[in-house]
């Protein structure tokens, strides 16, 4: 499930997605790791202006300062569910009409 967030107060906002809470609730991490001996994780982040900011995982509302936005009415949160995925139809079985193939009448 992918989650728009709608920034509602007017004002720049940027939240930081922390490991803590953001990679372990999507499950997989989402952090920079540094090159060299220590390996140090920095937590990605992200910006909303004044509009809409679409497909985002659903672990990002369990990002403290993102729920504390959304409770405040700055922040609209609309859900949306994946898409069902159509399979291609296949051309091997499908034939023009207007061509005959050989040993056709």
């Amino acid at each position: 499930m992918t989650v728009t967030l709608t920034n509602a107060s007017g004002r720049l906002k940027v939240f930081v997605l922390a490991h803590e809470t953001y990679c372990k609730t999507r499950g997989r991490c989402a952090c920079t790791v540094t090159p060299g001996r220590d390996g140090r994780r920095i937590a990605s982040s992200f910006t909303l202006a004044a509009a809409a900011r679409e497909e985002l995982d659903e672990a990002v509302l369990a990002v403290t300062e993102v729920e504390r936005a959304a409770r405040a009415g700055e922040l609209r949160v609309e859900r949306k569910a994946p898409e069902p995925t159509r399979p291609i139809p296949s051309e091997a079985g499908a034939r023009r009409s207007s061509k005959r193939a050989r040993g056709d009448a």
